[in-house]
């Protein structure tokens, strides 16, 4: 969920902020190591003194090693897309959130999210087959609702997809829980 109310609150372009303390000058300075390309070229122990500088207490929670958690908080989010807008809260009792989410799970399954997901899953199988590259379920499309839930199931080749083995995979959530 969190994807979908990013992409309707930002343009993914980097943030232009004015810097007016001594610690934001300095972040500013860092600012080019931080751009996303040169963010892949750090090592995570590099990463970490960035975050110690933009962020103490932070880097003082994370430890050095979560890499994936502290390259993703350097990501820009980009500007708001909409000058002048009203951002809602909305509060409900959690049986009435549950409704609401098994009933949008419901509605996506009718009109065929599991079709959906087997063709995505196929193309980029013949792809990863040519440039023998690894499933990324942090980047890209395979970050969508879904994939990473059925990825056990949707490893299954076809007839296995339709035998009860592959029902079973897909009715506990795309896995086979032990």
């Amino acid at each position: 969920m969190n994807h979908y109310i990013e992409s309707l609150l930002f343009h993914f372009n980097p943030p232009e902020t004015s810097f007016d303390n001594s610690h934001d000058k300095q972040f500013i300075l860092l600012s080019n190591d931080l751009l996303e390309e040169n963010l892949e070229k750090l090592t995570s122990v590099q990463l970490h003194e960035f975050l110690s500088i933009a962020d103490k207490p932070t880097s003082i929670r994370r430890h050095p090693n979560e890499d994936r958690k502290t390259r993703s908080g350097f990501s820009y989010r980009g500007l708001f897309r909409f000058h002048r807008c009203c951002l809602l809260w909305l509060t409900c009792q959690k049986q009435v959130l549950e409704r609401f989410i098994n009933d949008q799970i419901k509605s996506m399954f009718d009109r065929g999210l599991i079709n959906e997901l087997e063709e995505i899953h196929d193309e980029y199988n013949q792809t990863y087959t040519q440039t023998e590259q690894l499933y990324n379920y942090i980047r890209g499309i395979f970050q969508a609702i879904d994939f990473k839930e059925f990825h056990d199931y949707l490893l299954l080749l076809d007839i296995e997809r339709k035998s009860e083995y592959g029902e079973k995979v897909f009715a506990n959530g795309g896995y086979v829980r032990l």
